[in-house]
């Protein structure tokens, strides 16, 4: 179904469809797709040898595909873009980049992957703000990355900047320090965030509410957290979610 869309999207004959099989036991097809006047020979060759390279018994999805196609690099960056978006994998095509399709998985995994991807977002083909959207997720990241920060060094080097009254007040919420509680702030945010995905569909009401009362009002009103910090915290996560792909 993939490859039908991108040959309507894109009819001509210099998109190029590789088709292998990879699995010892199961075998399961995985296409290369590129256009030839655009692809760097080089960058596709070795695509194509990591893929022949891989052995295993079966592929379930197309993460085993990357992790061949990433090699023994080690990093917590990932290599491989993944898309769901017609128009998203086309552009990455014309921008002579490589797609691989694995059959039963809905994504597309597009090598050689550009940190600037993750920035895009799924309306810049077909609208005319796009450079509005682009400078939000930018924004929006420099939010996510900075803000506690700023918040932390705030509070703990230039804490003279506010006023005696602020400071004394900040002061007297210090149950636990202030770079823990965002911490644990944020890991509770982020199990939050992945719950929702786990649980079902009538359990997430729940969960919302169980968070809100436990973040929101009780540990506040037992000054576990001060109310600034759950402020700064919330900014950082909901800028986090504009990121996500």
């Amino acid at each position: 179904m993939n490859l039908n869309i991108l040959h309507n999207m894109i009819p001509s004959p210099i998109l190029k469809v590789e088709k292998k099989q990879i699995g010892r036991i199961v075998k399961t097809d995985v296409a290369i797709v590129y256009l030839t006047d655009f692809v760097d020979e080089t960058v596709l060759e070795e695509v194509r040898q990591r893929i022949d390279l891989l052995e295993v018994n079966y592929v379930i999805e197309s993460r085993i595909i990357e992790e061949a196609i990433e090699g023994d690099q080690k990093t917590i960056f990932p290599l491989c873009f993944n898309s769901e978006l017609p128009d998203a994998v086309s552009a990455a095509l014309y921008e002579g980049r490589i797609a691989v399709f694995t059959n039963g998985t809905p994504t597309a995994s597009i090598v050689p992957n550009l940190f600037i991807q993750y920035f895009q977002q799924p309306n810049e083909y077909n609208t005319k703000e796009k450079y509005a959207g682009r400078i939000l997720s930018f924004l929006s990241f420099f939010i996510t990355i900075l803000f506690p920060g700023f918040y932390l060094t705030l509070i703990y080097h230039h804490k003279n900047w506010l006023p005696q009254k602020i400071q004394d007040e900040f002061f007297q919420h210090m149950i636990i320090p202030f770079w823990l509680e965002i911490f644990i702030t944020l890991i509770f945010f982020q199990i939050l965030g992945f719950s929702s995905y786990k649980i079902s569909k009538e359990m997430i009401l729940l969960a919302s509410l169980i968070g809100t009362i436990t973040i929101g009002s009780t540990a506040v009103e037992a000054k576990v957290l001060h109310p600034l910090s759950l402020i700064v915290v919330g900014i950082s996560y909901l800028t986090s979610t504009i990121l996500t792909i």
